[in-house]
């Protein structure tokens, strides 16, 4: 029961999507596995913490499997936007 009262918490408190407000600063984070790519725009919020606006996730099919890893970190950039 102290498990579950704990994920419940942790649920709770997990970083929600905020709105975007152009006045504040962005920062986009990005990662690249072998059959997808994802990333999180976040912004810099009043309390001075980064809370994301959005998420992205797609897998990679076809010949895009076979890029290199520094070409799928690129896809992933040029993909979120």
């Amino acid at each position: 029961m102290q498990a579950f009262n704990e994920l419940k918490k942790r649920l709770v408190l997990a970083p929600l999507l905020t709105y975007f407000n152009p006045k504040r600063p962005l920062m986009l984070e990005t990662d690249a596995l072998d059959s997808a790519i994802a990333s999180v725009f976040s912004q810099k919020q009043p309390d001075g913490e980064w809370h994301p606006i959005t998420y992205y996730l797609k897998t990679i099919i076809d010949a895009k499997l076979n890029y290199h890893i520094h070409n799928k970190e690129m896809l992933a950039i040029i993909s979120s936007f």
